[in-house]
């Protein structure tokens, strides 16, 4: 049945049989078309490119869960793993632009992510724009004080004033994270 098809593919993915997952997510989209769940099976197979280094074929997976899908939530999980990809991809300015849709949508959503602003950092961060990273950084602390991804915003904020030679903020910021994983 549809449900248990699906399921397989989710058991595949969860045990980390990317191609297995791969192969019962593209069956499942070709025996059932019209399926509400064909954007979610085309983001499992997105992530399972991705995990197994092959950003542009997760690309397009994750561009088709974005046109097709209805959730909302589906839909920025998608653009933002969609930066990630184009980030690995080298395509920054592609990156830049999918990020800063994914900012707009979640605003206009109401939908809240810290991988947005990851994503951001970490982009700016390859090309060396470190004002603007920085400012992604301090944007992800400020707003998600409590998110699992903090710790590495302190981090990249603390590189980012250490690689500008700013060694009383690398210091402090470096401190800061000390301090909070000593809580």
């Amino acid at each position: 049945t549809e449900d248990s098809q699906f399921k397989i593919g989710e058991i595949e993915f969860n045990l980390k049989n990317y191609k297995a997952a791969i192969d019962v997510f593209n069956a499942f989209n070709q025996a059932y078309p019209k399926s509400n769940r064909v954007a979610e099976a085309h983001f499992y197979m997105a992530e399972s490119y991705y995990y197994t280094d092959d950003a542009t074929t997760a690309v397009e997976h994750y561009r088709k869960t974005a046109e097709l899908s209805y959730d909302n939530k589906l839909i920025l999980m998608a653009k933002v793993s969609l930066g990630w990809s184009l980030l690995k991809l080298k395509d920054y300015p592609s990156a830049e632009k999918i990020y800063n849709e994914a900012l707009a949508f979640s605003k206009e959503k109401s939908i809240t992510t810290d991988d947005i602003y990851l994503g951001q950092a970490s982009l700016y961060t390859d090309q060396q724009n470190y004002q603007l990273s920085r400012e992604a950084y301090e944007n992800l602390i400020r707003e998600f004080p409590e998110s699992s991804r903090v710790n590495e915003a302190y981090l990249g904020l603390g590189n980012n004033y250490y690689l500008l030679e700013q060694y009383p903020k690398a210091v402090e910021t470096y401190q800061a994270l000390i301090t909070k994983l000593s809580a």
